[in-house]
């Protein structure tokens, strides 16, 4: 008595990869289902280990064969799982069975059958081969797991346009049943991504102004995890806005064909995407205004023989003129930012002090009334003694303005005047001593 079985499984499937690299054509999504058919053949000859030319066997039935892959590419990758795990081969006249599979990972992969067995009472090795690898198997798609817009100030109701911004944002590549695609790394990471950014939906695209573009993207075992990434929604030329409802949005390009999940904006459109079906990006945080704003000193007068407070203002653009900008309690009062310089010949030079610290902010859009002071001259003329007052914000441009026209620079430092004795009195007051 014997028993004649085959001497191996030859594996097909739809599309397979020649040269198994990251540029191999796309087969399936990770996790995403697909059809292999298993085909019994006969011995032919000794040490044959590609069975697929070999004749085939139509009677062959047995049940519970193992179904086993291995990762070829990426080298330093995880072989993840494989459904299902064993098949019942069935009797064919094309001696063929069809197998649906899974695969959860990202790749290029090789498929085997067979293995040490009992047919039919006797024990057999059965052995499989396939052409070549799978195609490749990519993302099911990419989730935006998080984000967050920071102010590089301490303001969090508003930014100034120009004034930089922090991003922190996590993207992850996901296979069909939402896991983590650990693979999507190196070459076989494709995906790039952008800012967008619109105001109130309004179909005004401001992501020209975005300066600079950060990279949002940098994939390690299918994640891309970036923290801290400066950008800027840029001034015009001259002042607009305000635009105070921007939202900032992810815009992913996949050359694989994997989307971004849950789109939800469209920034050439004012109409509702979501509705429509076709959103292009992802929102990132909730809706701020971005100002065109400005630092002003106000002038100031006093007495030759006070201290004399200066005070500090911030505005913005809103529409047609500027006005008092009550949300910024977080651009900077420095008394080292303050020049003065006199104007009358002979003037004694003054020094800046204050009542706090020498590093404070704005509260509701003003100074205190004593965060910078004047020293007092401490000398009485017949003329009153002028200063000119700077505020030097080269480490804050967003502050500046362009209060020279036409003088061949677009931005400058705020300035003013302080005078002191330039009082002249009540006429009908006698007399006047100060103490």
């Amino acid at each position: 008595q014997f028993v004649s079985a085959p001497a191996g499984l030859c594996i097909t499937a739809d599309q397979y990869c020649a040269a198994p690299n990251a540029n191999c054509a796309v087969y399936k999504k990770a996790g995403e289902s697909f059809i292999t058919t298993l085909s019994a053949r006969a011995w032919e000859e000794e040490n044959d280990s590609d069975f697929c030319n070999n004749g085939l066997t139509p009677s062959f039935e047995l049940s519970n064969i193992p179904l086993k892959h291995s990762l070829e590419q990426p080298d330093d990758g995880v072989p993840g799982e494989m459904t299902p795990s064993d098949y019942r081969h069935v009797a064919a006249v094309n001696a063929k069975t069809p197998v649906t599979m899974t695969l959860s990972e990202v790749g290029i992969f090789n498929l085997k059958a067979g293995g040490d067995l009992t047919y039919l009472g006797m024990p057999i090795k059965l052995g499989s081969s396939m052409i070549n690898p799978l195609g490749r198997l990519v993302p099911d798609r990419f989730e935006l797991e998080y984000s967050k817009i920071t102010n590089t100030s301490t303001c969090d109701k508003f930014h100034y346009l120009s004034q930089p911004a922090l991003l922190d944002i996590t993207v992850k590549a996901k296979n069909y049943q939402g896991v983590v695609t650990q693979n999507y790394d190196g070459a076989f990471a494709k995906a790039t991504a952008s800012l967008v950014a619109e105001n109130n939906n309004n179909k005004k695209d401001l992501t020209a102004r975005i300066q600079p573009q950060p990279t949002l993207l940098d994939w390690v075992h299918g994640k891309s995890e970036l923290t801290s990434l400066q950008f800027s929604l840029q001034r015009a030329n001259t002042f607009d806005g305000p635009f105070e409802s921007v939202l900032f949005g992810l815009k992913l390009v996949d050359s694989d064909g994997s989307p971004l999940a849950d789109l939800d904006q469209r920034i050439d459109t004012d109409d509702d995407c979501e509705l429509a079906g076709n959103c292009l990006s992802k929102t990132l945080n909730a809706a701020k205004p971005w100002r065109y704003g400005r630092l002003q000193i106000v002038n100031a007068l006093g007495s030759e023989q006070s201290n004399l407070p200066v005070q500090l203002k911030a505005e913005y653009w809103n529409g047609q003129q500027f006005v008092p900008n009550t949300d910024d309690s977080c651009s900077p009062v420095q008394q080292a930012l303050l020049q003065v310089t006199p104007i009358t010949p002979g003037a004694p030079a003054l020094t800046v002090s204050g009542s706090s610290n020498s590093n404070s902010t704005l509260q509701n859009g003003s100074s205190a009334a004593f965060d910078l002071l004047l020293s007092a001259p401490g000398i009485e003329r017949p003329e009153p003694l002028r200063y000119q007052l700077q505020y030097q914000l080269g480490l804050f441009p967003w502050l500046q303005y362009d209060w020279v026209p036409n003088n061949g620079q677009l931005l400058e430092n705020p300035t003013g005047e302080a005078v002191f004795g330039g009082f002249r009195g009540n006429n009908r007051q006698i007399f006047w001593r100060e103490n």
